[in-house]
């Protein structure tokens, strides 16, 4: 019995980005809110400073104009409804109060025993000071009418217990909707931005199973998304080939191996079924190890391929010459030419050729290279190496006046074992070319095919230059 895993929602990135959103959309609510809070309290005093000013201001111009009793019969003219709320008094330096409304239940006044030192500096001065009575929380005015007197106000501000009650009942609220919206919102983002990537795993699942036709579709997700499945795409489609490009290299290598092994069953079968001739044998045993030549041949190249593509067994690249060693591949092959009666030449600079390379690589190449160009040139042909010394780069060209090469077939020319159907009669494993590109490829360079209309081929090698 198998049991159903349950995925940790904290662990998939749809869960972690509506976490994200939710903290984030909670954290912005509460920084709001206090912001919000602290913008009321300070519009709450600024309307009672407000009012604070304009009363004092009328208060202010009835003592100059009719003096301290008028202004105490004003004061006094207060029914005391509004006693509870606030008061008014004209005071001395000396702290003595010369006019005052009517306290209500206070016993005391509300006032700051240093405020003169502080009118000092400026004729008005508001505070937020404290009952020490009841605790209650004023807003006051201290208005400086002469050196010697003030006029006091204090208002009675709303309980901040009642205030931060109502406001912190709906903040929460309010933080509460912004979290559950940020965590939606979240979820949905996260939903939407992953659900390529669930297509991608979706797929994947499916190769995985050997369907490796499958793609992700593109076109319908952002960008980010489109350019994974691209590269997705692209890397089965490069899987795809290869696996198709191994098992056609696993028929051609099946074919190839089977082609000289039944020669060899059939001389020896010969062999045991003729007479027993000593001389005979020898010959048998002579075309047996001559097959078996080839196929060690065939098989230490696979193998050698395999590692310059893998990067296995690398070699120390050192300085040559490579002038040197294209003169001493012509003067090897001259002969060989001349057997055809084709014309070899070779175009250098004066000046020796530096690049870092492994050298007997670098031979295998040439000559593999001028061993083709021989073979597949016809008598009185001519074949022609250039080497061109640019700044950052050494170019050899090697042209021929063959027969070309079909345009259809340049594109897998350095495929293992293809052959042209104009090379089947001709003796070789189809290898050669497949050799010469890995041991480029090894070098860093770049080689390429073309065939002019004029007929011929050029095969062009780049290897990086070499400054000392």
């Amino acid at each position: 019995m198998f049991v159903k895993i349950v995925p940790n929602p904290f662990r998939t990135m749809t869960g972690r980005l509506t976490v994200s959103y939710g903290i984030l959309s909670g954290a912005s609510s509460i920084l709001l809110v206090m912001a919000l809070y602290y913008i009321l309290l300070f519009n709450v005093y600024e309307y009672y400073d407000n009012l604070m000013y304009l009363y004092l201001e009328e208060v202010n111009k009835v003592f100059q104009q009719d003096g301290i009793t008028k202004l105490q019969q004003v004061l006094q003219e207060d029914d005391g409804t509004s006693a509870d709320l606030g008061y008014i008094q004209l005071i001395d330096r000396a702290g003595t109060v010369l006019a005052s409304s009517k306290l209500g239940t206070w016993s005391r006044g509300i006032s700051d025993p240093n405020i003169w030192s502080k009118l000092q500096k400026q004729s008005l001065v508001y505070q937020t000071l404290t009952s020490s009575a009841n605790q209650n929380r004023f807003r006051t005015l201290h208005w400086k009418i002469d050196e010697d007197q003030m006029l006091y106000m204090a208002v009675q501000l709303p309980r901040d217990s009642v205030l931060a009650s109502d406001f912190i009942n709906i903040s929460l609220l309010l933080v509460g909707i912004s979290i559950i919206c940020g965590c939606g919102i979240g979820w949905f983002l996260a939903w939407c931005a992953m659900a390529g990537v669930k297509k991608v795993t979706a797929t994947a699942s499916y190769i995985g199973e050997g369907n490796l036709d499958a793609r992700v579709p593109r076109g319908k997700q952002p960008e980010e998304i489109d350019h994974l499945a691209s590269t997705f795409n692209m890397m089965i489609d490069r899987i795809d080939y290869l696996m198709k490009e191994v098992k056609d290299v696993s028929n051609v290598i099946a074919h190839d191996l089977r082609s000289p092994l039944t020669r060899i069953r059939g001389c020896v079968e010969v062999a045991l079924r003729g007479k027993e001739d000593p001389e005979n044998y020898k010959v048998v045993m002579a075309n047996v190890i001559e097959e078996c030549d080839k196929l060690e041949s065939m098989i230490n190249t696979l193998l050698e391929i395999a590692e310059l593509e893998s990067g296995v067994n690398i070699t120390k690249l050192e300085a040559i010459d490579l002038k040197s060693i294209l003169l001493d591949a012509e003067d090897l092959f001259v002969p060989l030419a001349e057997a055809k009666q084709q014309q070899l030449s070779m175009s250098t600079p004066p000046s020796s050729i530096r690049i870092k390379a492994d050298r007997s690589r670098l031979q295998r190449t040439i000559a593999s290279l001028l061993d083709n160009a021989i073979k597949y040139t016809p008598n009185r042909g001519k074949i022609e190496i250039i080497v061109q010394n640019k700044p950052k780069s050494v170019c050899i060209t090697i042209k021929d006046s063959g027969s070309g090469i079909p345009p259809e077939d340049l594109h897998k020319v350095f495929d293992p074992f293809f052959r042209c159907d104009k090379s089947r009669t001709m003796p070789g494993n189809g290898l050669g070319l497949s050799y010469v590109k890995a041991i480029v490829n090894y070098h860093c360079g770049q080689i390429s095919i073309n065939c002019p209309q004029e007929g011929g081929t050029e095969i062009h090698l780049i290897f990086p230059g070499f400054d000392e």
